[in-house]
């Protein structure tokens, strides 16, 4: 298996914290020359993802598609039962939430005004339950995912009994793009503080982080705060 992605700490992470935790074999690239590769690819963006598939090269795009698959293939990622594979589902779409808001509105490496600080801060800050999903700020999201994560069985910072389903993968690479803007952005959270002080001190976890996992290098941070 191989994955192809930019430096960044954008939609790489979670499939290479998916592979690390899943303890197989794979490869991991940063695009040599990304506007010849482009077109190459399966929806003109990456992640791209490849893996053999009877004697041909499956490849696939899109970071949920990839986790789904290293969910099906390696059952280790995937939660013990049919309820832990529930849970990891939605926290993969919730955090894929909270990814999408951050496109839409934190300040990148490459663009710096996506909207004005001030509807910025407000995301930061709104904790209204009672506007449409679309407009709700991020601790309304945060407020969600605490309840969730408080809610599962077992061991304070674990989601599922092994803790590394894919979408504790999701959940922390996005919640590592939240804290790497604003340190204490979990600290009213205490579950989500449990899960992503035990999940980042895990060393499959370490090594996506301090070197990449199998990328050539480190990630390096993708949303950076306002200035």
């Amino acid at each position: 298996m191989k994955v192809t992605y930019f430096q960044l700490w954008a939609r790489g992470p979670s499939i290479v914290l998916a592979l690390e935790h899943a303890g197989v074999d794979y490869e991991a690239a940063f695009p040599d020359n990304w506007k010849e590769l482009k077109p190459t690819t399966p929806w003109g963006a990456l992640p791209l993802f490849e893996a053999p598939l009877a004697g041909k090269v499956l490849t696939l795009g899109h970071e949920l598609a990839i986790l789904a698959y290293i969910e099906r293939k390696c059952p280790v990622v995937a939660g013990a039962d049919e309820r832990e594979w529930a849970v990891s589902q939605q926290f993969v779409h919730q955090a894929e939430d909270v990814y999408k808001a951050l496109v839409a509105k934190q300040p990148t490496l490459y663009e710096t005004d996506k909207v004005s600080k001030e509807a910025l801060a407000e995301w930061w800050a709104g904790d209204d339950r009672t506007l449409h999903n679309r407009k709700q700020g991020l601790q309304v999201h945060l407020a969600l995912l605490e309840a969730a994560a408080a809610a599962t069985p077992g061991k304070a910072g674990y989601l599922t009994c092994d803790g590394k389903s894919v979408g504790e993968c999701k959940l922390w690479a996005t919640l590592h793009m939240l804290v790497l803007i604003k340190s204490d952005v979990l600290a009213p959270f205490p579950a989500l503080t449990a899960f992503y002080e035990r999940f980042g001190g895990e060393e499959a976890t370490k090594r996506v982080v301090d070197s990449g996992g199998r990328f050539p290098g480190p990630l390096k941070q993708y949303f950076v705060a306002a200035e």
